[in-house]
């Protein structure tokens, strides 16, 4: 079975005669399995990330251009005191993998909030990130650098009206 046919599958629960336990077919929602390669983590980037309280913590993230989300560990979470929204259980369960082979849970949610320096003056990106069971690592993918671009891209045509 391939990893496309991992990430469609969808779980039928019968008895051996073919009718579910409960009389009726049980259907649970299609497991998502996101995965990057280890040689995606070619770079990394410094900055800060504002816990709830207000106070900046140096952070270095991986970055990821192939990811389309950003994924923190609760670990990190928890590091930076920042909440974390719990997972719908109704929803279809995600995994992810770090390029180790090892596959991480996503647990919840959250808001992270990224600042360059440490100049509480300089524009945050408040960025979504999915929160991982296990590990240690923020992995900040694609919504990261679209981002990202969108700032120098506003401060760019701030620059040019001022002169």
């Amino acid at each position: 079975m391939g990893q496309r046919d991992l990430e469609s599958r969808a779980v039928v629960d019968t008895a051996s005669d073919g009718v579910s336990r409960s009389g009726h077919l049980s259907r649970y929602l299609p497991e998502r399995h996101i995965s990057i390669d280890k040689k995606d983590f070619t770079r990394s980037t410094s900055g800060y990330v504002q816990t709830m309280a207000g106070s900046l913590v140096s952070a270095t993230p991986i970055i990821s251009p192939n990811l389309d989300i950003n994924i923190i560990s609760i670990r990190e979470a928890h590091r930076f005191n920042l909440i974390v929204e719990p997972r719908d259980k109704k929803l279809n369960p995600i995994w992810f993998d770090d390029g180790t082979g090892s596959r991480q849970r996503v647990v919840g949610s959250l808001d992270l909030i990224w600042r360059k320096s440490n100049d509480m003056s300089s524009p945050p990106l408040i960025l979504r990130c999915e929160v991982q069971e296990h590990s240690q690592s923020i992995v900040l993918g694609r919504s990261y650098l679209d981002a990202r671009e969108k700032v120098r891209g506003k401060r760019k045509a701030t620059d040019n009206n001022r002169t």
